[in-house]
């Protein structure tokens, strides 16, 4: 529909996770892979994947929803999560909306429950898509020597069962959306070029 109010101006269309994907992968630490998981934590928690080379989405009805997996709650955590629709899903317990519930009814947040939490996520990720790069980001990465643990809660949780994928910290921020967004628009341009032969 755009197209045809645009004229021939291509249109491409992504979310803010798969542009950063997209981002990572043409530019980033994981140049050029092909199997690739990014997780964002931020005040949501988003997922992108990437598999043979090509993003991963639920035919017309977009890319997974991983952040709204269930995981399983630890026994003492009375939180009750910050999901509107899950509650305690992983976005409603990891994610930085949640640490700001958290905070709001007066609770310090617990690093390694969070760790825990997001490993479950991640453990998840791998085991479903079973990457060759397993990328995490988003504000919530940024606390101090959060991507460590979260790394050894996905090594003990796999137990020497699967062979793990590399794991990297997202280091480039939003400007991998935005390069990820150029790459996308670029792929459009060409696109449409190749057609119009």
């Amino acid at each position: 529909m755009l197209e045809a109010r645009l004229g021939r101006l291509p249109i491409a269309y992504g979310g803010d996770v798969d542009a950063a994907l997209l981002g990572e992968v043409a530019y980033g630490e994981a140049k050029d892979q092909e199997d690739y998981v990014l997780m964002k934590i931020g005040t949501g928690i988003g997922v992108a994947a990437m598999s043979g080379g090509r993003l991963v989405s639920s035919s017309n009805r977009g890319t997974p929803e991983m952040g709204h997996l269930i995981i399983k709650r630890d026994a003492d955590d009375a939180f009750t999560g910050a999901c509107p629709a899950h509650g305690d899903c992983l976005e409603g317990l990891a994610s930085g909306g949640a640490h700001k519930k958290r905070q709001e009814q007066g609770e310090d947040l617990d690093w390694d429950r969070q760790a825990r939490y997001i490993g479950l996520g991640v453990h998840n990720a791998v085991y479903s898509h079973r990457p060759s790069v397993m990328m995490l980001g988003g504000g919530v990465m940024a606390h101090e020597g959060l991507f460590d643990a979260v790394r050894d809660q996905v090594v003990n949780l796999n137990k020497g069962y699967l062979e793990l994928p590399e794991f990297f910290l997202s280091k480039d921020g939003e400007r991998m959306g935005v390069k990820g967004a150029f790459r996308l628009a670029m792929s459009a341009v060409a696109l449409r070029g190749n057609n119009a032969q």
